[in-house]
């Protein structure tokens, strides 16, 4: 990697001040793309995307999108790939075409198509667009990876030609439900050009691009309102020269190029992820464990998984690539799959904080993902490299693994973080740990005092269980004060907040709210729980009478492994939920003997219970009381 990095830095120098002068607000993505996606380039027709899809579907793995790459386009036929862009599905590959999307359509798994801004000189339509001068450079060639390898460019500048393409566009907007478009590298083709000639005039390869990318992402938008969307590379490092491609403005789910399935492929993808959530682009992902192979470098399970989890935990879980064996995960072992379906479930589970953190970046250009490191304009890429480190959102902060070891040593940023697999670690910040992951693990912490929306429908991630489905999961660890801008689109939002007392804890909704189960972090059982301070809910005495009941409130584990928290579910309409503890009066100092707190604790013991948060002016005495007759001691 760091062969790179003078390079990068001299580029960046050159190339960052064109970023700048596009930079707008990232756009709103829509509430789907922060699904699962799934795709191939190995076969490419309709009978292999229905295997890949029900391969992750029967194993209870969840899909929200799939992408259909190329050569999904007619003419493909004795004569060649000839269709190169006309916009018309092959019903020789896709029999039925409308059917077979609607069908995917009724699963809720959303369709993309590949496309490029270009046609190819074999192309039926080429000979009329020549004629009408619809591309740029004087319809000169450029070299093209697809068909037969020889294409012009539209001429984004030219109304006509603009014309033109969107009327291509209508042949499957008119005819098929499909969302959007994976838009490839074509203008790259022109990085070479200090200006290409246009129907406007001179262009530079930048607004050329920003031209390509805008008219497909607005025309989409036009015909698919809140649906639509593009997929484009945004910082990629892929060829020999780095290339900014779609503009931040347009956007909505930026993917980092094609990696190899390699320790290093995974490294390019973490830097090329950095480097545009540092450019402040919102919604990021790449192709899991890689899009290309070595033909004599194996599959390596352990890179595959390692892959899928840093996938998991970045907006956009995409996998991909030019094999299967490379992708799917049953084709490795039982082992492979089950973990798989840990990390696509909890992906799936943080759609409403993703999508809450995309319109946060609509608003005020702060990214989703948050390197820890250089966030200067250019950035200084040595302060990432071989500790890759970032926030996703404000509660979490993941420490990607990104060679073959199951060890990583991690500095903590600001904050006080909980290990998401065992919530009695605590992490000050500031604070340095040598931690060890097995495959089934990933290095995830959670702030102390975050407040997690998700969408909750099964008991694979201990997050709920089949029961959650119709309601908003909040996982809420309590610390002093805390708040949460939930938004559910651009004009609503509700700031959720937890005070914790010395009585217990209050959570409040800025407006009425319904259909929710809170998991709250509470090591003491609860004396009651009740909502707008006059509805007592009712205590359950099993995880399984809480399921099956519409509200009341549960205190315990789910099962012997899992967590002991306070659940909470009700479905009137709340603004405040209050939740008294048993026996405040207990943890009163003037019950104890006691001494001077030693620097640095927080916890203290109360009939067996571990407190790991104590009332702000307690924390002057460190107390303990055993279960033996209550007896004091001094420490």
């Amino acid at each position: 990697m760091k062969k790179y990095l003078f390079f990068l830095i001299i580029f960046f120098f050159t190339s960052f001040k064109a970023i700048e002068s596009q930079t707008q607000y990232p756009p709103i993505s829509p509430k789907w793309i922060f699904e699962p996606w799934v795709w191939e380039d190995a076969i490419n027709n309709k009978d292999a995307t229905w295997n890949l899809i029900n391969g992750y579907l029967s194993r209870n793995i969840p899909v929200g999108a799939v992408i259909i790459d190329s050569p999904w386009e007619s003419p493909n036929d004795e004569l060649g790939d000839r269709g190169y862009n006309t916009f018309l599905i092959d019903q020789n590959k896709y029999y039925k075409p409308k059917a077979f999307i609607d069908s995917l359509n009724n699963k809720d798994i959303h369709v993309l198509l590949w496309i490029t801004g270009l046609i190819t000189t074999d192309c039926p339509l080429y000979d009329y667009a020549d004629s009408n001068h619809y591309f740029v450079n004087n319809c000169a060639t450029t070299v093209f990876w697809k068909g037969n390898g020889i294409a012009s460019h539209i001429d984004f500048f030219n109304p006509s030609a603009v014309t033109f393409w969107k009327n291509l566009m209508n042949n499957v907007f008119d005819s098929l439900n499909v969302d959007g478009w994976k838009v490839d590298e074509s203008d790259y083709l022109l990085r070479g050009y200090n200006y290409i000639s246009t129907f406007a005039g001179d262009k530079t390869p930048t607004e050329y691009s920003k031209a390509y990318y805008t008219t497909i992402y607005n025309y989409t938008i036009e015909r698919r309102g809140n649906n639509g969307m593009i997929m484009a590379r945004p910082y990629c490092d892929q060829h020999p020269t780095p290339y900014w491609y779609a503009p931040l403005s347009v956007n909505t789910a930026g993917w980092v190029g094609d990696q190899n399935h390699s320790w290093d492929g995974l490294q390019h993808a973490l830097l090329n992820i950095f480097i545009s959530a540092n450019a402040g682009y919102a919604s990021l992902g790449f192709d899991i464990s890689g899009y290309t192979h070595e033909s004599d470098v194996p599959p390596n399970k352990t890179l595959f998984l390692r892959w899928t989890q840093f996938g998991s935990l970045v907006p956009i879980m995409e996998n991909g690539g030019t094999t299967n064996s490379y992708h799917q995960p049953w084709l490795f072992d039982e082992n492979a799959v089950q973990v798989y379906r840990y990390f696509a479930s909890l992906h799936h589970e943080l759609v409403p904080y993703l999508y809450s953190y995309n319109i946060l970046a609509h608003l005020t250009i702060t990214p989703i993902i948050r390197p820890i490191g250089s966030r200067g304009a250019p950035p200084d890429t040595n302060s990432w490299v071989g500790d890759w480190k970032y926030l996703l959102g404000d509660n979490f902060f993941v420490a990607p693994i990104y060679q073959e070891s199951n060890s990583r040593t991690i500095t903590f940023p600001a904050g006080s973080w909980i290990n998401y697999w065992n919530e009695s670690d605590i992490h000050e910040g500031g604070t340095t740990a040598a931690l060890n992951y097995p495959i089934e693990q990933y290095p995830i912490f959670i702030r102390s005092g975050a407040i997690i929306p998700m969408n909750v429908n099964n008991s694979f991630t201990a997050h709920g269980s089949d029961s959650s489905k119709k309601y908003l999961t909040l996982l809420v660890y309590p610390n002093g004060t805390s708040s949460y801008q939930y938004y559910t689109d651009e004009s609503s939002s509700t700031e959720i907040k937890c005070l914790e007392s010395a009585n217990g804890f209050t959570i409040s909704f800025s407006k009425n709210t319904d259909s929710v189960i809170i998991r709250l972090k509470n090591n003491i059982e609860p004396e009651s729980v009740s909502l707008n301070g006059c509805i007592n809910l009712t205590q359950k005495y099993s995880f399984a009478d809480f399921e099956n009941s519409p509200s009341g409130w549960f205190h315990g584990k789910i099962s012997d492994e899992n967590n002991i928290y306070t659940w909470i579910k009700f479905s009137n309409l709340v603004d405040t939920i209050y939740v008294s503890n048993n026996c405040p009066l207990d943890l009163h100092p003037n019950n104890y003997e006691t001494s001077f707190l030693n620097e640095g604790s927080k916890y203290y013991v109360d009939r067996a219970y571990t407190i790991t948060s104590m009332p702000n002016n307690y924390r002057n005495f460190n107390m303990i009381k055993t279960a033996n007759d209550d007896k004091k001691l001094s420490i």
